[in-house]
């Protein structure tokens, strides 16, 4: 059953997905999504609603609720500040984070960076992009969240909070796991390129 994440009640209210929606085309034309079908709309608190498609038209999906569960949110927040790296590999750190329960990515830049990001505000869309079809595939509660890119300085400087647990990975830290520290309420993991995880 496919997953679909949205942003308020109001589509469960109009019990219709219409052409505006930006995930009407890929329901429709890409999934092949028909009557009798079953979906899942998310909501970001975890609330999950189960619906059956009763019609669609080149312009709207009709669907009636037949199910509605909430899932608890995890009270553990995972935030992953990882070192920019060459090429298409930050779309398989999203992806593969999201898949394990990260709830945060903070992309960082440092002395050892090559990436030079002319436009970081596309970049950040496609980012976002990644973590939303991630988190769709996988099956998640929620969508990650993505801040801007930061020098790994400023970001260490900003993380005088209190209950955030800071742990840095590199190729000396190989024997260090995250379950051994997961007794905080916040974590933080930060990773250059050449990590061992």
């Amino acid at each position: 059953m496919h997953r679909l994440f949205i942003n308020s009640l109001s589509l469960i209210h109009e019990k219709k997905i219409t052409k505006n929606h930006p995930s009407f085309h890929h329901l429709i034309n890409v999934l092949k999504l028909k009557q009798k079908n079953k979906l899942e709309l998310c909501l970001p608190n975890a609330l999950i609603f189960t619906v059956i498609i009763s019609s669609t038209t080149k312009s709207e999906l009709v669907f009636e609720v037949i199910d509605q569960t909430t899932i608890p949110l995890n009270n553990i927040s995972i935030t992953l500040c990882h070192s920019l790296p060459k090429g298409e590999k930050m779309s398989a750190i999203l992806k593969m984070g999201t898949e394990i329960g990260i709830d945060h990515f903070q992309p960082v830049t440092s002395d050892n960076s090559v990436v030079n990001i002319k436009n970081s505000t596309s970049k950040l869309k496609r980012w976002a992009s990644i973590l939303e079809s991630a988190s769709t595939q996988s099956k998640q509660n929620r969508i990650p969240s993505i801040s801007e890119i930061l020098s790994l300085k400023t970001y260490i400087t900003q993380l005088n909070k209190p209950n955030v647990s800071l742990i840095i990975l590199n190729e000396f830290t190989k024997d260090l796991t995250i379950k051994s520290v997961l007794s905080s309420i916040k974590l933080t993991t930060i990773t250059t390129p050449h990590s061992i995880i």
